[in-house]
């Protein structure tokens, strides 16, 4: 994530980033000053470089400045009949596949109101009047999609797969486990964020500053 990528910063000048530096009271220096002395730029022979978090943070369409480099960082939602996902010519599909693209905050929100809205299943009386019933927990979806786009390796040319089945929803995100962490001790290793630098800028943001980044960041 603290690599650079040699992408022009006025791409990540955007209303994301705009929305962070408020939150984060950054409130002195130009955009390139700013983004070094929170660790999401450097300098690389003698101009200044965003890192790859920082694109993902804040460009408008991460996913396809990163396709240069043989990586991917996009969101896919996919509903299946039956119980299991059929490869091949014709699989089966419920559906066309739906893509959440554009920073990460957004691909978060965005895929999970594609999960809840497949889903929702007939209406229910509110204090507020008539409000979706969905088969999981909006907090449960929430957090398994937080935790994919928090811990996927980004240096894979793959994207993050969620598969609604007929009974479960799958959340495959791309890489192996990090750090010291295997199947053998997971339950007793804890959780390690994969990409700190990205889970704590992910939190500075108004709208993520809510018990499930704060859980699936740890």
């Amino acid at each position: 994530m603290s690599e650079t990528v040699p992408i022009a910063l006025d791409l990540l000048e955007t209303d994301t980033w705009r929305t962070f530096v408020a939150a984060r009271g950054l409130r002195s220096g130009d955009f390139p000053d700013q983004l070094m002395r929170i660790g999401l730029a450097a300098r690389a022979g003698g101009e200044v470089l965003p890192t790859r978090a920082a694109v993902l943070l804040f460009a408008d369409e991460p996913g396809g400045l990163l396709a240069s480099y043989d990586t991917r960082a996009d969101i896919r939602v996919m509903v299946y009949d039956g119980k299991a996902a059929v490869p091949g010519a014709t699989p089966n599909l419920r559906k066309a596949p739906k893509t959440a693209r554009g920073p990460l905050i957004e691909q978060i929100d965005i895929a999970v109101r594609m999960v809840l809205d497949e889903l929702a299943q007939g209406l229910t009386l509110s204090g507020s009047g008539f409000k979706a019933r969905h088969v999981y927990p909006e907090r449960v979806v929430k957090e398994a999609i937080v935790n994919a786009v928090i811990h996927r390796d980004y240096r894979l040319n793959r994207d993050i797969f969620i598969r609604i089945l007929d009974d479960r929803i799958e959340v495959e995100s791309p890489g192996v486990f990090p750090g010291h962490i295997t199947e053998a001790n997971i339950a007793r290793a804890g959780s390690k964020a994969r990409n700190p630098l990205l889970a704590q800028s992910l939190r500075e943001f108004p709208v993520a500053r809510t018990s499930t980044l704060a859980r699936a960041s740890k």
